[in-house]
């Protein structure tokens, strides 16, 4: 592969882990501003939070990719962008 795809891609991973690490301190805030009453906010609400419609994306989806749309968007928001960012970052890591 081409050496600057593959450290855009590393980029791209360690700015998605770093988003995640800002999301889960955005949750932990919020529940302790709600009295320690735990507010997660999903994937959805994070895209809602954007600008994006996530349910218009799923619309467009044959029935089984659209259920998994579903409930990958209802998954916590940190959970999801960690997950993507740390495969991305781990799986283009420099081999020895």
């Amino acid at each position: 592969m081409n050496k600057h795809f593959i450290v855009g891609m590393r980029i791209l991973g360690i700015v998605l882990v770093a988003h995640a690490l800002m999301l889960i301190g955005a949750d932990e805030i919020s529940t302790i501003e709600a009295g320690g009453i735990r507010n997660i906010r999903s994937l959805e609400h994070i895209l809602t939070l954007y600008g994006a419609d996530p349910n218009a994306w799923a619309i467009g989806l044959p029935a089984p990719l659209a259920k998994a749309t579903v409930a990958i968007m209802s998954l916590p928001g940190w959970a999801v962008l960690a997950v993507i960012g740390g495969a991305l970052s781990l799986s283009l890591a420099p081999r020895e």
